[in-house]
């Protein structure tokens, strides 16, 4: 056996180095131990409560009533004037209902009508005078160029036919240059056209197998 006295500390360092897996296994068991007890010190102590709840649970309540044994006493004496086999039962006098006197309704207060003012008439708008647009009417004439012909001195000729829309007449005519008709001057005859001459001297030519409308101002 080691003796623990003679035993230093180096000793003792270099005894727990070699027995360091024994002194850790004695040590896991303690603490093993350890935890197993507290266990069950706590599994008795939620024991110990469980069966001091369990008892004092509280007692059933009775489904009869306190006073259901009544008749197993003593029987109480009677009166002189009392009857063991007669009873006497106290009817309730009702009380007359309390008429209520009826509410007197008061007629409803009719406000008369209040008069609607009338409605004041719109004024007249005033007609703008509408203006009359007179239109213009212009004459004319409508020339035709229908061909032409030669006179005995073999002047060219231009035969026409002219539309009047004041008569509403149609004239067949054979003019030469210079010729008037009404206000408008025969200008230049050709095989292809005629020339119009107006009051402003101005030009309008029509051409062969053609009409044209020529205005009169």
């Amino acid at each position: 056996m080691v003796d623990m006295n003679n035993i230093t500390t180096d000793q003792l360092k270099e005894k727990l180095g070699k027995d360091w897996e024994k002194v850790l296994f004695w040590i896991s068991l303690l603490m093993l131990l350890f935890v197993i007890a507290l266990f069950v010190l706590s599994f008795l102590k939620a024991k110990e409560g469980a069966l001091a709840k369990s008892t004092d649970a509280p007692r059933p309540r009775s489904l009869l009533n306190s006073q259901a044994f009544a008749f197993l006493g003593d029987i109480p004496l009677l009166d002189k004037n009392e009857k063991p086999f007669s009873y006497q039962k106290i009817l309730q006098q009702k009380q007359p209902k309390k008429v209520e006197p009826k509410k007197v309704e008061k007629p409803p207060v009719v406000t008369p009508p209040v008069p609607t003012p009338p409605t004041p008439t719109p004024a007249a708008t005033p007609v703008k005078p509408t203006k009359v647009l007179k239109m213009r009417y212009q004459d004319f004439k409508l020339i035709e160029y229908r061909g032409v012909t030669r006179s005995a001195s073999g002047e060219l000729l231009a035969l026409i036919s002219v539309f009047d829309s004041k008569t509403k007449e149609t004239q067949e005519l054979t003019v030469a240059p210079g010729d008037m008709i009404d206000n408008l001057t025969v200008g230049v005859v050709t095989s292809d056209m005629i020339m119009i001459i107006d009051k402003k001297n101005q030009e309008q030519s029509i051409m062969f197998q053609s009409s044209e409308k020529v205005v009169q101002e």
